[in-house]
């Protein structure tokens, strides 16, 4: 992925796929990521984003360049892209651009799809005047090095977020989020465009909790709208229906050879998340709505159930799964759910419920599709469904919103900007000289045979752990304070881990049966341990909560030992949290689950090191023994 941020670049004219620039257009410009204290974000603003989104609905795209914005951070990027936060300099509106660069788009033939994915959003936004569930884009531009979309700022992170986030949701949630989905794809397949991808990552939710369908990099025309094929030239950076320009609106137009006589849909190759692709996109058959309900229900699935249907060890047996519609409902899986699934789960799309008829649907009946943009969204908890015959649980620590912006942060963290001068290595804490007993304070000792003594004891124990202990590989020669096996459940599913709470501090989680490092829970200033029952708690962290059952019913042993820790660390761990927010790293170190490849080189690199000691530790063991023996033999 190349690096998007836009640098000088000179005013020669250059030729790309449908594609010109000319002397005319705005050389482009470094992009500011560094906001000055003028730039402050608390600004009032006189006129919304809103607004001007709405205005330019009506009057059509008003010319920009990346000059009129400043760029004041970066919100994530994808395989050719990237998001930036931004501040419009003329009106101080807020808006995400979407940055593109166009030598990967021609090196990579992603320039037809881009073109593609512009006329799809200005047809949306401005011919069927946008609806407020589908992103609306604001303007569009283009200078000799990239391509830019203007669109709402949505900074409540998306549907996919929140699911790792709360693992799973309740049915009023879930069917909340899937009616306006539906309502959303409603709107997208009345004027005949199919989205082809959606997903949760690919469902943003909004300040105000409702949703907006976003990314249509992968969505196409169907049923014979014909959009325009215009690409990026210097007459689409002037607004495309200017009051006074006098001239009507664009309309859509169908050609004859692409009306199909019954056959509304077309066909594709496969593009999307293999999670979530239907069957049809798979075989290379006609696409058309019902391909977007597929992947509706694979959202209610997931939602409810806390994974999706379609899972498996590989993109090769996943992909078998999905076309031998080879899936199953979890115990415990709400019975008024699965029915509607099972109706849109189908092989065959044309058997496939309809939209029409999932509106019309039980499932759905206390839905006012009318009013459903009016009404207040509920507010998301930690929760975890009935199942494996225990109970239900929400937590009962304050709802708190999904994602790590600076209103998260400051809320939950209550924290001051005064960070400390060191620099952690890494996001975890790092080891420290233990005094003895990891629970004795670690302020000075009294007297220097204390602190020998407390050494020698650690020492003792840390070796009697190295020997007898074989999860000690993972522990990075830290000593586990306390051990046990623990239920991780995620909605209806759930894995047996072994738990290792160590020094440093770590909580890490191994799966046993195949010797491997999971993953491990973040220490942040507002890490909380919620005490369910005996056998129940929950960890809360800034980018998920962890659901916890303890079958020996001793999670008040667990709790206690997670706070106790905490506690002691607590200097430790708001440096460490501290340094990253000075340095801008929380909400890609924090809580990041590292990925399997990442494990197995840590798990190698733990068990070379005490291989290592080992040949160490018996060549000592030798060479006391020769020297015995050298001994023996001098001794008369």
């Amino acid at each position: 992925m190349e690096d998007l941020t836009p640098t000088n670049t000179s005013l020669d004219t250059t030729t790309t796929n449908n594609d010109t620039t000319s002397d005319r257009e705005a050389a482009p410009t470094t992009l500011n990521l560094t906001p000055t204290a003028s730039e402050s974000e608390n600004s009032l603003s006189p006129v919304t984003a809103e607004d001007l989104i709405a205005k330019s609905i009506k009057e059509g795209c008003p010319k920009r360049t990346s000059n009129d914005f400043m760029f004041l951070q970066s919100m994530g990027e994808g395989a050719y892209s990237q998001v930036f936060r931004c501040r419009e300099v003329a009106t101080d509106a807020m808006f995400a651009v979407k940055v593109l660069q166009k030598s990967y788009l021609n090196r990579h033939q992603k320039m037809d799809a881009i073109i593609r994915e512009k006329n799809i959003l200005t047809y949306l936004s401005q011919e069927c005047g946008g609806h407020p569930f589908v992103t609306q884009l604001y303007t569009h531009f283009h200078d000799q090095a990239r391509i830019y979309f203007v669109i709402g700022l949505v900074e409540n992170g998306d549907l996919g977020e929140s699911l790792c986030h709360f693992g799973s949701f309740d049915m009023l949630t879930s069917k909340f989020f899937a009616s306006e989905i539906l309502t959303g794809l409603q709107f997208l397949h009345d004027n005949k465009i199919v989205h082809r991808d959606m997903k949760p990552d690919n469902v943003l939710i909004q300040k105000d909790g409702h949703i907006l369908i976003t990314d249509f990099g992968s969505a196409q025309a169907f049923g014979g709208l014909q959009l325009s094929q215009e690409g990026f030239t210097d007459a689409n950076q002037a607004s495309s229906r200017s009051s006074d320009s006098g001239s009507p609106p664009p309309t859509r137009f169908y050609s004859d050879e692409e009306v199909p006589e019954e056959n509304t849909a077309r066909r594709t190759t496969f593009v999307g998340t293999a999670l979530y692709v239907s069957p049809e996109m798979l075989a290379d058959g006609d696409v058309g709505p019902q391909t977007d309900i597929w992947g509706l229900g694979c959202i209610l699935f997931q939602c409810l159930a806390g994974q999706p249907p379609f899972r498996a060890v590989n993109q090769y047996h996943l992909l078998k799964r999905i076309q031998e519609l080879d899936f199953s409902f979890p115990e415990g899986f709400p019975e008024e759910a699965s029915e509607i699934i099972a109706k849109i789960l189908v092989r065959d799309p044309s058997t496939r419920i309809t939209s029409q008829e999932l509106m019309a649907h039980k499932f759905f009946e206390n839905v006012d599709w009318v009013n459903i943009a009016n009404i207040k969204p509920p507010v998301l908890h930690a929760y975890i469904p009935a199942t494996f015959g225990e109970p239900e649980y929400y937590s009962n620590i304050g709802p708190v919103e999904p994602g790590l912006d600076d209103r998260a942060l400051f809320r939950l963290m209550n924290l001051g900007n005064d960070a400390s001068a060191s620099q952690p290595s890494t996001f975890r804490p790092s080891n420290v000289e233990h005094r003895g007993d990891p629970f004795v304070s670690e302020i000075a000792p009294r007297a220097n045979s204390e602190a020998e003594k407390n050494r020698a004891a650690r020492a003792q124990k840390l070796e009697e752990q190295r020997v007898k202990n074989p999860f000690h590989i993972f522990t990075n020669n830290s000593l586990i304070l306390k051990q046990g096996y623990l239920e991780k459940k995620r909605g209806l599913f759930a894995r047996r881990r072994m738990f290792l709470l160590t020094e440093g501090p770590h909580l890490l989680y191994i799966d046993v049966p195949n010797l491997v490092l999971k993953g491990e829970v973040p220490w942040t200033p507002c890490m909380q341990v919620e005490l369910k029952n005996s056998g129940t708690f929950f960890i809360h962290t800034p980018n998920r909560v962890y659901y916890l059952f303890d079958l020996e019913k001793k999670a008040d042993e667990w709790c206690k030992a997670i706070n106790d820790v905490r506690k002691r660390y607590s200097v430790t761990i708001e440096k460490t949290f501290n340094s990253a927010m000075r340095d801008g790293t929380f909400g890609s170190i924090y809580g990041k689950k590292k990925s399997r490849k990442e494990m197995m080189r840590e798990q190698k690199a733990l068990r070379r090191k005490q291989e290592k000691e080992e040949k160490k530790a018996l060549k000592a063991e030798q060479v006391s023994k020769k020297l015995s023996m050298q001994m023996d033999k001098k001794s008369p």
